[in-house]
């Protein structure tokens, strides 16, 4: 019997351990690239005992850091999302627009297609990133299309009988920044209605430590991204503030008496994909305890 070389037989390990290095590597590249553009929507389902009646199955659909991109023509994949998740209002919490494409179509798109919808904004720190002539520009898009756009400010809706104080938080323009004592002068205009549901629209979920101590049933966010990176039982890798594991990176999150969603974001900032962490459209429904 003939047998090859222990040089040669070497080589042929190598090339086959290569060769299966190269099929993992590419089966583990399309799996990122399918589930980067994989839209899904997360329900959440908060119960509080003191849930006024009006507001049982009250549902808010939360879209974050869209960064001005398309899921579909004309948005139509993410507003088809919106449509099936039955929301009573769309709030859209930061970073809508990306300050490096300052492309508004995207923008134009998705607000012509929640028109009649009940919708509220805040703006992100990419809007804040944009000259004034840009931001002003954005700010006439959302009265175009009926959008209460609010910079620490209050509305309060009636539902069902119920108050409903939403507040928007206008997002400072500082880049950086996770220190409690960070959002001097940016706490809206009128303190949450202890007798009936508070809820607050805050870019940045990494503010939750002094945001939670304002005393809202329920604050809503997203600029994490999810972490980028999702790693299997730890969650998101880094934060857009360069920060590694970054602790407010997405689901729900309770202190202070206060309750936190954050979004794991649509679009994407950074030169890298999203890894594992497919975008989302967030529905949070409200709940009585007994409910």
């Amino acid at each position: 019997m003939v047998t090859a070389p222990p040089r040669r037989r070497a080589l042929r390990g190598l090339i086959l351990c290569l060769a299966v290095c190269a099929v993992l590597a590419a089966l583990c590249g399309l799996t990122i690239l399918a589930l980067r553009d994989d839209l899904g929507t997360t329900e959440y389902r908060l119960a509080y005992d003191d849930l006024p009646d009006g507001l049982d199955g009250f549902r808010i659909a939360l879209i974050a850091d869209l960064h001005s991109e398309y899921f579909g023509d004309g948005q139509r994949v993410l507003l088809d999302a919106v449509d099936e998740a039955r929301p009573d209002v769309v709030v859209l919490c930061g970073d809508i627009l990306d300050s490096t494409s300052r492309d508004f179509a995207p923008i134009e798109a998705l607000l012509a297609g929640l028109t009649g919808r009940r919708v509220f904004a805040v703006n992100g720190n990419h809007e804040n990133a944009v000259t004034y002539a840009e931001r002003l520009r954005l700010e006439a898009l959302y009265r175009e299309y009926g959008v209460t756009f609010l910079k620490d400010e209050t509305v309060v809706l009636d539902v069902g009988g119920a108050s409903l104080t939403l507040s928007g938080m206008d997002d400072p323009a500082v880049w950086n920044g996770d220190e409690v004592g960070f959002l001097a002068g940016h706490r809206p205009d009128v303190a949450p209605d202890p007798d009936g549901f508070s809820l607050l629209l805050c870019h940045r979920a990494n503010l939750f430590p002094e945001t939670g101590t304002w005393g809202y049933d329920l604050v809503l966010s997203g600029h994490i991204h999810g972490g980028q990176v999702r790693l299997p039982l730890i969650g998101g890798l880094i934060s857009p503030t360069r920060r590694l594991f970054p602790k407010y990176d997405a689901g729900v999150f309770r202190e202070n008496g206060s309750v936190m969603v954050v979004s794991r974001g649509l679009g994407n900032q950074f030169d890298w994909p999203r890894v594992f962490n497919p975008p989302e459209l967030v529905l949070v429904e409200l709940t009585g305890a007994d409910s």
